[in-house]
C-alpha cells in the first residue's frame, strides 16, 4: 500500500461519509449518479455501488449485497486487505498473469451487469 492508496481510501470513506448525510438531509431515497442510466435509462454495471456503499456503512451488508453484490464484495474486500496489511504488514500479492486477471475482471463486470439488469430493469 502506497500513501496515495490510504490517502484515496480516506477520502472515499470520507465522502461516502458526506453523501450519506446529505442524503439524510434532502429527504430523497437515493442520489442518481451514473451518466450511462441517465443518458440510456439503462443500469451500468456498477449502477447501485453508491448506495450499496451507503448499505454497508449502516451495517445492512445482506441489503448492500442484494443492491450490488460486485462493489459489495468489492468494498469488502478493500477493507479486509488494508485492514489485513495495516494491522500485521502482510502484503496479498497476485500471482496471475495479467491475461488471467483481466479475464477474471470482465466476466465478474459481466456477471455483475446481468445481476443489474435481471434485478433492476427499470433501474
Amino acid at each position: 500500500m502506497t500513501p496515495g492508496w490510504i490517502v484515496s481510501t480516506i477520502l472515499f470513506i470520507g465522502c461516502l461519509f458526506f453523501l450519506t448525510q446529505a442524503n439524510k438531509r434532502s429527504g430523497t431515497p437515493a442520489i442518481e449518479l451514473c451518466p450511462i442510466k441517465r443518458c440510456s435509462g439503462l443500469p451500468c454495471p456498477l449502477c447501485g455501488g453508491t448506495t450499496s456503499g451507503f448499505l454497508l456503512l449502516r451495517g445492512e451488508v445482506s441489503q448492500s449485497l442484494r443492491t450490488n453484490p460486485l462493489v459489495s464484495i468489492g468494498l469488502l474486500s478493500i477493507a479486509a486487505w488494508s485492514l489485513i496489511w495495516l494491522t500485521t504488514g502482510f502484503r496479498i500479492e497476485c500471482t496471475l498473469s495479467d491475461l488471467a486477471v483481466a479475464m477474471t475482471i470482465l466476466t465478474l463486470f459481466a456477471a455483475n451487469w446481468i445481476y443489474v439488469l435481471w434485478h433492476f430493469p427499470g433501474g
